[in-house]
This record gives structure tokens, C-alpha cells and sequence, in this order.
């Protein structure tokens, strides 16, 4: 029972450390407001970093699959096959569009398990006309159709914006819009060359679904009415919500001003034209009474910088953090619950006896005396077995060796009876019973007893069993053990034994010094029943 209170006061003190240093950590002034918004702010950029790290990688690579750079070739079957290698190796892309100067453009996106491109020669770029082909393969067209659009369907902001870039090797960033081909958010990125001929620049855009960093910065939804959002290079807000579902699109500039939808990013927009946003800024302001905190800074990637911010109310600055740890806390505690209940039960069913019973007497015994008895070795009265079922050569169950131990039982029962102890090798050794205790449906004493009386009752009977023996399970050097007091029996005991081939045969044993051994003569056995149970009729 002390040992039950000590892992209670260990998990206790456990707990309560746990809940001092989160106290603790959130109180002191130097881990507030600021500190806090500009550690998340740097997570933020780290997670930023990862993302697009890949993403940049393969835009600067995506110009080969407009094969080559000069443009002298200008073929859709090839755009075909060539973007559709590519999408299908990296599926974080929606769409592509590609603007080869004064040649044509060409169209390419995903639709759920196939793919739609269409291919504009430079002289067509004022019609409305857009050829559209579906196939699942390159080659494997399942669709075609014409659609009249009134205006020019690529939007044209990407590829006079990336005009700027060329030469750079860098990539402008358009912002976030509602696709008109995957009909959901995405968010844009293009790079522009100038090819050997012609006077206008070649460009190559792609659409990213929102989804995709949504999920991606899903971790930072302990914080509520959180803001994250990406300063886009034509001055828009990249808008980052906690779900899909909710992918609002905000922008900065007049012709597609959305952000007055949210009063946050409005606020915050009208503050940053007070500061010089290309570097680190942390300010604070007041909305509806509440100060907000934001933090605006830079990520680089590859050499190549993203602007973002973060905004957060200051009391979700302690509470987003505690609502992150606390799932830290609670798995530190349930360890150490579930560590402390094991540990208890184990211990509990390795040192208490089992309970008397009506049918079992009391085990009166000191561990010194047992210890003495252990120390005098085996004999005619005495027997040591390693184990009821579990072989210790070939470390394995081995059903077996409880056949050995019926014998001894049988054995002290048809002489001047004696004890059998199980744990204690023939040497003397104490092994315990943990290794029979693991081959039981459960660990402990109850277990095995139940499992060594189910077999006595099989073998030897009910009332012999019950009348007979005694178990009980002492402690010795710290190991259970298994001791069976055998009664000098009033009749002769036979045991049913099954040889290799399946047969059965009783047998008769006795004790003879410190081994069980069989009579095999009939006319051995009448001899020694005669003598040893009806004495007076020899």
C-alpha cells in the first residue's frame, strides 16, 4: 500500500510542476505581448519556408516544360504531354498558363481525374474563342468544345507584372483570386523571360489552391480569429484562413477591394502605410476596446523573400499558447497515470498473497524459515521445480512440464507426503514466477492458480485437490513463488499419463529419496499398496 501512495504523490507532484511552470511561463512579464507575437510570427515564417521552399524549387524548373527556350517550337501535343508529366509529378499546382511573347499563349489545368488545355496562336489572341480538349493521357482526348468568352480569360495582371522580374530569376507573387477554371481560391506565381526573337516577353504562371497552405498552417488555429496573411508583390493581402471552407479573398487595391468585408485587415492595412513594410515591424492597436497585436515580417527562400504578418488579440497571445501546450501537459499526465496504474498492479499482484480460502490453509511461514527450507535441498518431502509450463532451455511454453509436476504430487501423495515448491530451480536458485505468470491470460498469482487448479482437477479430482494440497505463494528474496503442501494420502493415486502417440496409460509413482519415481510391475504396486495403505493386511 505505500508503494500505491508513493506513485500517487508522484504523479501529484508531477502535475502540479506541470501546472506551476505553465503558470509560471505565462505570467512573466519578459514572455508577453510582443515577445509572444514575435515568436509565433517567426514560427509562422519557418512553416512559410517549408512550404514554399519546394514550390519555388519547382517554378524556377517549370520553364522546361515548355521545351525549348527560344520558342522555336510551338506545338500543342508537345505542351500537352510535357505539362502533363509535370503536373502529375508534383499535384500541388491547379493550372498553368503560358504566354510565349507574340507566338500565343497556351491553358492548361486539372479537372478532378483528367486534364483541359487550350492552345491560342498569336494571331487568334484578339478572338474570344477558346478550343478547350480533355483527356486523362496525353493523346486520349475524351472531350472537346469551343467557348465564346467576352474578355481575354488569362488574366493579364501576372504577365505584365512578372515583366519587371526578368533577368532576376525571381517570381512575382499576383495574390489570391476565385480561379475561373478550378473554381476555388488560389493564389498565383509567374516568371518571365525575354525570348531570342520578338519584341514582348514570354511568361509562365500556375495557380496553387488555397487548400493546400490552408492545411499547411492548420497548427495555428489554437489561436481564434487568428490573421495570417502574405504581402503579395502587387500589393494585395494574401488571405489565410483556419479551414478551406472558409477561403475569403482579400484584396488591397481599388479595382478588387474586398478587404472592407473585414474590419481586421482593414484596420491593419491603414496602419502599415504608417511604417516601411519591406522590413520587421511589430505594432498594437485598439478594435472594439481590444488591443490586437501584428507582427510583419520576412521569409526567405532560396534567396528569394515573402513578405507575411500575423495578428493576433492579446489575450489569445496566453491562451493560444496554453490551448497548444495543454495537449503537451495532458500527455505528460496520462504517461504518468497510465505509467503509475501499471506500475502499481504489477507490484500488487507480484507481493500480495493470495487469500486463503476454504479449501487452502494459512501459510505460516516466515520468509527466513522458507529461506532455511529452500537451503536445505531437496529430499524425500522436498521438491523444486523451475516452472509450471514455461521451459527455461528452449524459452518457450512447454505444457509438458506440468505432467512432471502431477507426477511429484502424485508421487508425495502415494508416500509420507511432502512439499512442492515451483520457482526454485534444483540448485536452489530462486527464479520466481514472472515467466509463467507472462504465458497466463493475465499477469499474477490469482491467474495461475486458477490455471494450476483447473489441471489438478482434471487429473487428480475435485475432493482430492480440494482435501490434499495446499497452494499458496509466498515471497522469497523479493520473487513469488509457488508452494504446494501435498497430504500423505489415504488411497492409492493413480495418474493418466499420455505418451507421444496420443495413448493414455495410469501410472504409479512414488517418492524415492529426492526424485518421483514409477513402479511399472503389477506385482510391484499390489506390493507397495499392501504395505503403505492396508498394513494391517500384509
Amino acid at each position: 500500500m505505500s508503494l500505491k501512495r508513493f506513485s500517487i504523490g508522484v504523479f501529484i507532484a508531477v502535475a502540479l510542476a506541470a501546472l506551476v511552470y505553465f503558470g509560471v511561463r505565462y505570467t512573466r512579464n519578459d514572455v508577453f505581448t510582443e515577445n509572444i507575437i514575435m515568436d509565433v510570427s517567426g514560427s509562422f515564417g519557418q512553416d512559410l519556408e517549408r512550404f514554399f521552399f519546394p514550390v519555388m524549387s519547382d517554378i524556377m524548373n517549370i520553364e522546361n516544360v515548355v521545351s525549348d527556350k527560344s520558342h522555336a517550337l510551338w506545338n500543342e501535343d508537345t505542351l500537352q504531354l510535357n505539362f502533363y508529366k509535370f503536373f502529375e509529378q508534383h499535384p500541388i499546382y491547379s493550372t498553368a498558363f503560358f504566354k510565349n511573347g507574340e507566338k500565343g499563349e497556351f491553358v492548361f489545368y486539372r479537372d478532378r481525374n483528367s486534364y483541359v488545355s487550350s492552345i491560342r496562336p498569336g494571331r487568334d489572341l484578339s478572338d474570344s474563342v477558346y478550343q478547350w480538349k480533355q483527356f486523362s493521357r496525353p493523346g486520349e482526348i475524351m472531350n472537346q468544345w469551343n467557348e465564346v468568352l467576352s474578355n481575354d480569360l488569362v488574366n493579364q495582371d501576372w504577365y505584365e507584372g512578372s515583366h519587371a522580374y526578368i533577368g532576376r530569376e525571381q517570381i512575382y507573387w499576383e495574390g489570391q483570386y476565385q480561379s475561373v477554371f478550378v473554381r476555388e481560391p488560389v493564389f498565383t506565381g509567374a516568371i518571365a523571360w525575354m525570348p531570342e526573337e520578338g519584341n514582348q516577353h514570354s511568361a509562365l504562371a500556375f495557380e496553387i489552391p488555397a487548400k493546400h497552405l490552408v492545411k499547411a498552417m492548420k497548427k495555428y488555429n489554437w489561436y481564434h480569429e487568428r490573421r495570417l496573411f502574405i504581402l503579395s508583390d502587387d500589393g494585395e493581402f494574401v488571405n489565410i484562413p483556419s479551414s478551406s471552407k472558409d477561403s475569403i479573398v482579400f484584396f488591397l487595391n481599388d479595382k478588387k477591394n474586398m478587404i472592407s468585408k473585414d474590419v481586421v485587415l482593414s484596420r491593419i492595412k491603414s496602419d502599415l502605410s504608417l511604417f516601411q513594410t519591406d522590413s520587421a515591424q511589430t505594432f498594437t492597436f485598439f478594435l472594439n476596446e481590444e488591443p490586437w497585436w501584428v507582427h510583419i515580417d520576412q521569409a526567405t527562400i532560396n534567396g528569394r523573400t515573402i513578405q507575411y504578418g500575423i495578428a493576433l488579440r492579446e489575450g489569445e497571445l496566453i491562451l493560444g499558447k496554453l490551448r497548444k501546450n495543454q495537449f503537451v501537459l495532458l500527455f505528460i499526465l496520462a504517461f504518468f497515470v497510465l505509467f503509475s496504474a501499471r506500475f502499481i498492479l504489477q507490484k500488487m499482484n507480484q507481493s500480495k498473497l493470495v487469500k486463503p480460502t476454504d479449501n487452502k490453509r494459512k501459510f505460516d511461514r516466515t520468509e527466513t524459515d522458507l529461506l532455511k527450507l529452500i537451503k536445505s535441498g531437496e529430499g524425500n518431502n522436498l521438491e523444486f521445480k523451475s516452472s509450471l509450463r514455461w521451459d527455461y532451455q528452449q524459452h518457450k511454453v512447454n505444457p509438458r512440464l506440468e505432467e512432471v509436476i502431477f507426477k511429484t504430487i502424485a508421487a508425495f501423495s502415494n508416500g509420507e507426503g511432502g512439499m512442492l515448491i515451483i520457482g526454485v530451480d534444483d540448485d536452489g536458485k530462486i527464479l520466481g514466477l514472472e515467466k509463467d505468470f507472462q504465458t497466463m491470460k493475465r499477469f499474477g498469482p490469482d491467474f495461475f492458480e486458477i490455471h494450476l487448479r483447473n489441471l489438478l482437477n482434471t487429473h487428480f479430482g475435485i475432493t482430492f485437490s480440494t482435501n490434499q494440497l495446499s497452494i499458496n505463494f509466498p515471497e522469497a528474496k523479493g520473487s513469488l513463488i509457488c508452494t504446494i503442501e501435498i497430504e500423505k494420502s489415504s488411497e492409492p493415486v493413480y495418474l493418466t499419463v499420455t505418451d507421444k502417440n496420443g495413448n493414455k496409460a495410469e501410472k504409479f509413482y512414488i517418492r524415492s529419496g529426492n526424485s518421483s519415481q514409477e513402479i511399472k510391475s503389477l506385482k510391484e504396486i499390489n506390493i507397495y499398496i499392501s504395505q503403505r495403505f492396508n498394513p494391517q493386511g500384509s
